[in-house]
């Protein structure tokens, strides 16, 4: 019987999406007091707690209106495993949208937030396309030659195919594309190409057949000669014109076998209408080429050893619109870069996802360039692609020993949208303002007093640079010692003291005796307040004596009768 249903925007407990994947009953599943089952499926992970509850039988089934009495709960809360084909950001890059399977054509925006993307077309979604200067002007398509035309911005979509005849085999996801110099022009294919120059009005059948047994499977535009055309086929050929705008249906494009395969994707290098290249989707041989001369032949660029690319199907290729050397491909495993036209490769490591990635675009956001990746199971993903660095003014800053409040520096991002972060590795420097920023902004940093004795450094990193701050020793207090002047003793032996008083616990002084008849018996050395003590011999010199003590310099004198 029937356990659930699934159709666009239910809020039905018994909605459950379609194309299960895997069905897993509970550890301790026993189908009387724990009946709970999860599916894995298109829409992602569901759970219903009573897989035994009464299902609705019979050819009226998905007419009942309970259908059974299954439960159903979605538990993706952001688990994002959209199946994209293919997508696209708008001009501007917060807003984006890509077909997706089973899930049909689906919108994101960046007011909306990363887990509120909306349908805007149904069914298996496939390729899409936006006017940059109307963007209200949209097309997205079903499967097969389904292409479909918004002119309110997604609202509503009619069929955008008039002129388009007979069997022409179209491919499951059949691609379109828009031509990038001119928004009224667009190309898809099947059997054929074809080609329409007024938005969709109507469409021209643009070569005769097409070579091989394959269908359609990519295009590419030049955006400055909308003439230069690149298509593909499944079967591994790639055909190119240079009278795009004029072929007729009698037209027989020239064409090469690179290789046999599904040609996933083609690609134009923006500055330079002779320089292309094509990815291969099939395993074995290679899957990266490139054409220096409009597409007639065909090098490998895969590479070997540690800087090549591995055997795996390639989706997608892109070139970098402000450095035609860049690459980036999507792959089965996720996204690779070559900084050389293909000559090395590497992994793209800034936390992408490894899974396969159908469709790459190269889009602008807050003036800074972004990659947007659309995966078949990760969702859609952006990277800034700006080579992000800072400058510090000033570089380094010196503070007094007594610290203080309202230190800046000034952080110059070499992109509007270049982010940084601002990180104190001192506990005596505190950052009180810009911790975080993005192009252009302040740092505001406050120093604690130095204790003292000796100067001191610590360090801030900020955008990845080292900012020194270096700390003065504090001015040590003035020192002072003070003694008495002296004393007077009888002739006999004895011995006596006298007070040292310094002005500061660390005022340092020494004691010197300066006759033979007088012994220190304290301390020589040492700081602070302190006694001297000392003992004198028996004068029998029969006249009066006198002796000196100092410290630090400063004298004391005994006078020692006869």
């Amino acid at each position: 019987g029937m356990a659930g249903h699934w159709w666009a925007g239910s809020t039905s407990p018994r909605y459950v999406h379609a194309d299960s994947h895997a069905l897993v009953f509970h550890p301790q599943y026993d189908g009387t007091t724990n009946r709970t089952l999860f599916v894995g499926n298109d829409g992602g992970l569901f759970r219903t707690t009573d897989a035994r509850a009464a299902v609705a039988t019979g050819a009226t089934a998905p007419c009942n209106t309970t259908n059974g009495s299954v439960p159903w709960t979605s538990l993706n809360n952001g688990y994002g495993v959209t199946q994209f084909y293919h997508g696209l950001p708008y001009p501007g890059g917060t807003t984006y949208f890509g077909g997706t399977q089973d899930n049909g054509t689906l919108r994101g925006m960046d007011s909306a937030g990363a887990n509120s993307w909306t349908g805007i077309l149904g069914g298996d979604g496939g390729y899409v396309a936006v006017d940059p200067a109307n963007t209200n002007i949209l097309y997205a398509e079903f499967t097969g030659l389904s292409i479909q035309k918004s002119t309110n911005g997604g609202l509503t979509f009619n069929a955008a195919t008039s002129g388009i005849t007979g069997d022409n085999g179209f491919q499951f996801i059949a691609p379109f594309t828009m031509d990038p110099g001119n928004a009224s022009r667009l190309w898809t294919g099947g059997w054929y190409l074809w080609r329409t120059t007024n938005a969709a009005t109507t469409w021209s059948r643009a070569s005769a057949i097409t070579p091989g047994d394959g269908a359609v499977s990519a295009f590419a535009i030049h955006p400055t000669d909308g003439n230069r055309v690149l298509a593909a086929m499944s079967d591994g050929y790639i055909l190119r014109t240079s009278t795009g705008l004029s072929n007729t249906s009698t037209t027989t494009w020239a064409n090469v076998l690179p290789r046999s395969g599904y040609v996933s994707s083609l690609a134009f290098d923006p500055t330079n209408v002779n320089i292309a290249y094509a990815t291969y989707s099939t395993f074995g041989g290679t899957h990266v080429w490139r054409s220096t001369n409009g597409g007639a032949t065909w090098t490998g660029i895969d590479g070997t050893g540690l800087t090549g690319l591995p055997d795996v199907p390639v989706h997608t290729v892109v070139v970098s619109p402000s450095n035609p050397a860049r690459l980036y491909i999507g792959t089965d495993i996720g996204v690779f870069f070559s900084p050389d036209n293909g000559a090395t490769w590497a992994t793209e490591n800034t936390g992408f996802a490894y899974t396969i990635t159908e469709g790459l675009a190269v889009g602008t956001v807050s003036g800074e360039a972004h990659l947007f990746a659309f995966t078949h199971g990760r969702g859609a993903w952006r990277v800034s692609l700006t080579d992000c660095s800072v400058t510090l003014s000033p570089p380094n800053q010196t503070i007094s020993a007594t610290g203080g409040s309202g230190n800046t520096v000034t952080v110059t991002a070499t992109a509007a949208g270049c982010p940084w972060t601002a990180t104190s590795h001192a506990s005596w420097v505190t950052i009180t303002g810009g911790s975080t920023g993005a192009g252009t902004g302040t740092v505001t940093y406050s120093v604690a007093a130095n204790p003292g004795p000796n100067p001191r450094r610590g360090t801030m990193t900020i955008g990845a640079k080292s900012f020194i701050v270096s700390q003065g020793s504090p001015v040590p207090a003035p020192c002072t010692i003070t003694i008495p002047s002296g004393t007077t003793l009888g002739s006999a032996a004895g011995g006596g003291n006298f007070q040292i008083t310094a002005s500061t616990a660390s005022c340092a002084w020494s004691v010197q005796r300066h006759v033979g008849w007088i012994t220190i018996t304290s301390a020589v050395s040492g700081s602070g307040n302190s006694t001297v003590t000392y003992t004198v011999t028996q004068n029998t010199t029969g006249l009066p004596r006198a002796g000196r003590i100092t410290v630090n310099g400063k004298r004391y004198t005994v006078t020692q009768s006869s």
